[in-house]
């Protein structure tokens, strides 16, 4: 109880005094609870009684839970808080008031209660509802996290939402498709073949989606696809702003990534992101050691790994059939090799734009995309570099097709000894290492079974390689048996740790120059195609213009 509260008490010693006097002595305690600043203690304190000579004294409150004195019905149905409404706005200085004048005006006129007009209005000082502002320490933690914000906003840079999609296969056409689909989102095509840009008038100028069974899906208004200039050529007029390229998916043959990145490296600096829509690994660090050797000014790098099964329509360049739906895992490479360096402040905004670039890609809904972590990411990809590396290969060498390889007790052997190299690497690879539970996956019998099956299942079909094969085009083999045979002498082993795989590769790279010399002298053009002594795949019909488009390969 306050010291003003027990000098009352001392006035008010029978029940009569105590009931002509509760109005002053109720002022008189909010007012000195008033003048301790606080409203929160002020209406938990009131509510109990003053001294022991107020028992019957029927004193009322209605709590307001947000802590205001001029709002609620607390505020109207108590005759004190009426006082100290009407006088909110009056002076903060005040002079207490005398207790022998409350008690001479007040001793002989009013006997009761009920019939006690309210006391005159008396000046005090009204604290304002609580806020967490009031507070000093308070106030200055607002302050400052308010600027941190406006900094930041100030400080960041936009990033752009215009995609640039280099090649015209199936894929990128899809792609394309995909990402013209959402609103706000630009897409231009950029390819090698001049037939591109004549037929794009001729299909009105979109691309249409179609689904396995051949029913049209939807299709999407795009711009005229812009050529790339053929490799060892520049640009004939200067470089603008309008022609920066911002975020690039690389979705062309693998003979012509390296070119053309080098082609288009004027146009990208470290703002810009590539997604490297490659099947196999490795081609990054080829990248950086051949184009983008400053890692200050490299481009951010993200690659992808895709499982959507896509296919062309006849007669259309601007048309695709969706076989299969599936996802496209994606996973943003660091800007560095040093650990160290990647937390400098052009890593962060690296690591920032290629996140956003997987973000827009993951906004077209129907491609499924989501980013992962390296091991994550490498634990999806590298099954199908595996198969492609024992299936594709070993039907290049021996001109035969997939149903074919366990038939020929050759080609068995060459499968086993293949397999048995390629996942003793696999065990050591130090990323996994951390994570023993993905790296028994590999050891186990049961993916060498799942290898075999999915090979069954392909059935007579023939290898995509050897489309690029019968046109002299060489296939990926480098990012897939020279893949690990390169992860090898990384790990510092001898020869004969990968010399299978290292093998493999020389036999599909000879089979290759063997082909270019036969289309060379022109046995191609004397026999019917794929009569000749390139037997692979023999009976096919010659490549079309769409197998050409999707290589990047101009007619020989």
């Amino acid at each position: 109880m306050s010291k003003a509260s027990r000098e009352i008490s001392i006035y008010v010693s029978d029940d009569r005094r105590a009931t002509q006097h509760h109005n002053a002595i109720i002022l008189l305690s909010s007012y000195q609870l008033l003048q301790d600043k606080s409203s929160i203690l002020y209406s938990h304190t009131i509510r109990q009684p003053l001294s022991r000579a107020l028992p019957r004294i029927p004193l009322r409150f209605s709590p307001w839970p947000r802590d205001s004195l001029t709002v609620g019905r607390g505020a109207i149905t108590s005759t004190p808080l009426l006082l100290l409404r009407s006088n909110a706005t009056a002076a903060t200085t005040t002079t207490p008031l005398p207790i022998a004048s409350v008690s001479a005006s007040s001793s002989s006129q009013y006997e009761t209660r009920e019939n006690t007009p309210p006391s005159p209005p008396v000046p005090h000082s009204v604290p304002p509802p609580f806020s967490p502002l009031s507070s000093p320490s308070i106030r200055r933690v607002f302050v400052a996290r308010e600027q941190k914000q406006r900094d930041i906003l100030e400080n960041e840079v936009p990033f752009s939402k215009r995609v640039h999609i280099v090649g015209f296969s199936s894929q990128a056409k899809f792609l394309a498709h995909a990402l013209a689909s959402v609103p706000d989102v630009p897409v231009n095509i950029m390819a090698h073949h001049r037939d591109v840009q004549r037929q794009w008038e001729e299909e009105y100028r979109r691309l249409n989606l179609y689904n396995r069974a051949g029913r049209h899906v939807s299709s999407v208004a795009i711009p005229c696809p812009e050529r790339i200039p053929p490799p060892g050529r520049q640009y004939s007029r200067a470089i603008n702003d309008d022609d920066f390229l911002d975020n690039v998916i690389v979705d062309t043959a693998t003979v012509a990534v390296v070119p053309t990145l080098y082609t288009l490296r004027s146009r990208v600096d470290r703002r810009t992101t590539i997604c490297l829509m490659h099947p196999g690994l490795g081609l990054v660090e080829q990248i950086k050691e051949e184009i983008f050797k400053d890692p200050l000014e490299r481009p951010n790098l993200i690659i992808a790994h895709r499982t959507h099964q896509i296919g062309k329509v006849h007669d259309s360049l601007y048309s695709m059939r969706q076989k299969k739906s599936g996802f496209l895992h994606l996973c943003g490479m660091p800007k560095f090799d040093d650990p160290q360096l990647n937390e400098s402040p052009v890593a962060r905004e690296g690591l920032e734009r290629s996140q956003h670039f997987i973000q827009l890609l993951a906004s077209a809904k129907t491609l499924n995309a989501v980013g992962l972590p390296w091991v994550r990411f490498l634990s999806w990809k590298l099954p199908t570099v595996i198969f492609s590396s024992l299936a594709d290969t070993i039907s290049i060498i021996l001109g035969c097709r997939y149903d074919q390889l366990f038939s020929n007790p050759h080609a068995r052997a060459m499968w086993d000894q293949l397999v048995d190299e390629m996942l003793a690497l696999v065990s050591q690879f130090p990323e996994l290492q951390e994570v023993p539970y993905i790296k028994d996956t590999y050891m186990r019998q049961s993916f060498r079974n799942k290898l075999e099956v999915y090979l069954r299942a392909n059935g007579t079909q023939v290898s995509p390689w050897v489309k690029q094969v019968r046109m002299g085009a060489a296939p990926p083999v480098e990012y897939f048996n020279g893949y690990f045979v390169q992860r090898a002498r990384d790990l510092g082993l001898d020869y004969k740790h990968y010399k299978h795989s290292h093998m493999a590769e020389e036999a599909v790279k000879a089979r290759v120059n063997a082909r270019r010399w036969e289309l060379k002298i022109g046995l191609a053009r004397a026999l019917p195609y794929m009569a000749d002594s390139d037997t692979i795949g023999g009976g096919q019909a010659a490549p079309s213009l769409e197998d050409l488009l999707e290589l990047d390969h101009e007619p020989i």
